[in-house]
C-alpha cells in the first residue's frame, strides 16, 4: 500500500548547482514563500568539482547562506548547509579516481547518473524523509538524469520542482549580485551606474514537475543495491519486454472474462466464444485458421459442442452468430483487438489480437502455451 508521508518526518533538499550557486538560496526562498511554507531541515546539493568552488566563495565564506537563515528566522535546526563532504556532494569519474570539474564526455554521464542512482537509494530508503529535489542548477544532463533517477526511486509523498526568477534578476550585470530578497541590501543596479531595482520587485516561485514513482512497480530492481544506472535500466526494460511480448492470458469460464497481465478485458458473448475458441487452440497447438469464412464455421461448429448448462447464454450466443454473414466475423476480431488495446496497449494488442497481423487471413493467438490458463 503507497502511503503519504509522515507529519513528523524531515525535508531534505536536494538540489544540483553548476556555477550558479544562486538556484539553491532562490528555490529556498521559493519554499519558504509557498502558500503552506517549507524550510527544508538539511540541503545536499549535487554538484561538480568547480561548482563545489562556487558554493563555497559565494554562499558559505560570503556569509549569504547564514543571511539568508537569518532573514528566514530558521533555527539551528533548519535549512543545514556547509562545506562538508555530507552538504556538498561532487560527481566523481567513472573510475572513482578523481572528481569531475565538469561534464563533458559520455563516460562523465555516466558516472553522474551511477552516482544519482546511488545516493537517492540511499535517501529514500527512510520512509520517514521526504525529498524535494531541484533541478534548476548545473548542465541539462545533470537535470535529465537526476529526473530520471527520482523518477525510478523517488516516493509518492517526494517533489521534483524547478526554479523560476524574474529575468532581470537572473542577469550577470547585476550588481550586488541576486541570491534572494535581501531585505538589507537597498537596491540593484545594472552595472556601477544602472539604473536602482529593488530586490522586491523579484518573483521567485517553484514549478513542481509531476513524475510517476515506478519504484512501486518494479520495487525488487530499485531495491538492488550495487547496479549501475545502466544496469537498472536494461534490467527494467527486459521485464517490461516479457509483460508486454509475452503478456499472461486467463480465461475465466465462471464469469466468461478474460484477463491480459490481470486486466480485465470485456468481451459481449460472441468475442468471449471466439476467443475462447483460438485461446483453446493454441494451447492445443493447432495452427492457425484461415480464412474468416473457416473462422465462422469453426466457431459454429465448436458452439454445438458446448455444453447449455456450462454456458447459460449458449442459445443467444449461437443466435448472434448464425445471423451474421461470414464476413462479420472481421467486426468481432477487430472489436476483440480494440478492447484489448484501449484496457492495455497498443504493443500488448498486436500479441494478444486473435488475428496475426504479420500474416493476413490467419486467425490464432501468437502466445506461448504456458502463458494461457482456463480457470
Amino acid at each position: 500500500m503507497i502511503t503519504d508521508i509522515h507529519q513528523n518526518s524531515r525535508i531534505i533538499l536536494i538540489a544540483l548547482c553548476g556555477k550558479s550557486p544562486a538556484v539553491i538560496t532562490e528555490t529556498v526562498w521559493a519554499l519558504a514563500h509557498e502558500t503552506l511554507p517549507v524550510l527544508p531541515d538539511r540541503v545536499v546539493v549535487f554538484t561538480t568539482g568547480a561548482g563545489r568552488a562556487e558554493l563555497i566563495e559565494q554562499l558559505i565564506d560570503s556569509g549569504v547562506w547564514e543571511r539568508l537563515r537569518s532573514v528566514l528566522g530558521c533555527d539551528k535546526d533548519k535549512l543545514i548547509f556547509g562545506n562538508t563532504g555530507d552538504s556538498i556532494r561532487v560527481f566523481p569519474s567513472l573510475d572513482g579516481q578523481v572528481e569531475l570539474d565538469d561534464i563533458t564526455s559520455p563516460q562523465d554521464n555516466q558516472s553522474v547518473a551511477d552516482f544519482m542512482l546511488e545516493n537517492f537509494r540511499q535517501f529514500t530508503e527512510n520512509p520517514a524523509q521526504q525529498l524535494i529535489v531541484s533541478i534548476a542548477g548545473g548542465r541539462k544532463t545533470m537535470s535529465l538524469l537526476c529526473g530520471f533517477t527520482l523518477s525510478m526511486l523517488g516516493r509518492i509523498h517526494d517533489r521534483l520542482c524547478h526554479v523560476l526568477v524574474s529575468p532581470e534578476f537572473e542577469s550577470a550585470n547585476l550588481t550586488p549580485r541576486f541570491y534572494f530578497p535581501d531585505p538589507g541590501i537597498g537596491a540593484y543596479r545594472f552595472g556601477a551606474s544602472g539604473p536602482a531595482m529593488s530586490g522586491d520587485r523579484a518573483k521567485i516561485q517553484l514549478a513542481d514537475i509531476p513524475f510517476v514513482p515506478l519504484r512501486y512497480l518494479f520495487e525488487r530492481d530499485f531495491s538492488k543495491s550495487g547496479w549501475s544506472y545502466m544496469e537498472l535500466v536494461h534490467s527494467v526494460n527486459a521485464q517490461i519486454e516479457r509483460e508486454v511480448d509475452h503478456p499472461s492470458l486467463d480465461i475465466r469460464l465462471a464469469d466468461k472474462s478474460c484477463r491480459i497481465n490481470d486486466v480485465d478485458v470485456p468481451l459481449n458473448p460472441p468475442e468471449f466464444i471466439t476467443y475462447y475458441f483460438l485461446a483453446l487452440r493454441c494451447l492445443n497447438g493447432d495452427p492457425p485458421v484461415v480464412e474468416l469464412k473457416d473462422l465462422y464455421s469453426r466457431v459454429l461448429a465448436y458452439l454445438d459442442e458446448l455444453d447449455d448448462v456450462e454456458f447459460p447464454y449458449l442459445d443467444q450466443c449461437r443466435d448472434m452468430i448464425r445471423r451474421r454473414d461470414p464476413m462479420d466475423m472481421r467486426k468481432v476480431t477487430s472489436s476483440i483487438k480494440a478492447k484489448i488495446r484501449s484496457a492495455t496497449n497498443v504493443r500488448l494488442a498486436e500479441s494478444c489480437a486473435p488475428a496475426d497481423p504479420n500474416n493476413p487471413g490467419q486467425y490464432r493467438l501468437r502466445l506461448p502455451p504456458e502463458n494461457i490458463r482456463v480457470l
